[in-house]
């Protein structure tokens, strides 16, 4: 099994989605398709079920194949299914994460109050005209979830934690 098949990469929502785009990265590409033989047919008899990809210049060829009973036809549906709706679902969960994303909220500073203000080099104003001390991280937010008064959530807000804990990952 290669690298990127690693539990250990899935430790974030975006790992858990990287991760299944290198499957799909190495899996032939769609388009897929279901097929399963029928009575009378002479290459495969009535059992055969098969996942095909179209290759460009051979044409439909089988990436996997199992026989009727054991399959129902039903994994292999799925598989099909999924070489179409995976990355589309992958899509969705990253426009909903780069909407919520996690923003660093520092301890303020005030010119003319902090002593080394002038000399220090780890300053910066926001864009809101304040002025922070960026080597004092004091927590995360959302700043698109708003409580009712207006503050933002903490990070990570209730969107990015449904969405962590449906895939099984931290935030």
């Amino acid at each position: 099994m290669t690298d990127y098949l690693t539990d250990e990469m899935v430790e974030s929502a975006a790992g858990w989605i990287a991760r299944r785009r290198a499957l799909l990265d190495a899996a032939p590409p769609a388009p897929w398709r279901y097929r399963e033989g029928a009575e009378g047919d002479p290459t495969n008899g009535p059992t055969y079920t098969a996942i095909e990809a179209e290759h460009p210049e051979a044409g439909w060829s089988p990436i996997a194949t199992g026989d009727y009973d054991a399959w129902s036809g039903c994994g292999l549906i799925a598989v099909e299914d999924a070489s179409t709706a995976l990355p589309k679902a992958l899509d969705a969960l990253e426009a909903v994460l780069r909407e919520h994303p996690r923003v660093g909220i520092f301890e303020p500073c005030i010119p003319g109050e902090c002593d080394d203000h002038e000399v220090n080099h780890d300053h910066m104003e926001t864009d809101g005209g304040e002025w922070v001390h960026v080597d004092e991280r004091v927590g995360w937010v959302c700043t698109i979830c708003r409580y009712d008064d207006g503050e933002p959530f903490d990070w990570p807000c209730t969107t990015v934690r449904v969405i962590t804990d449906a895939l099984g990952v931290e935030s």
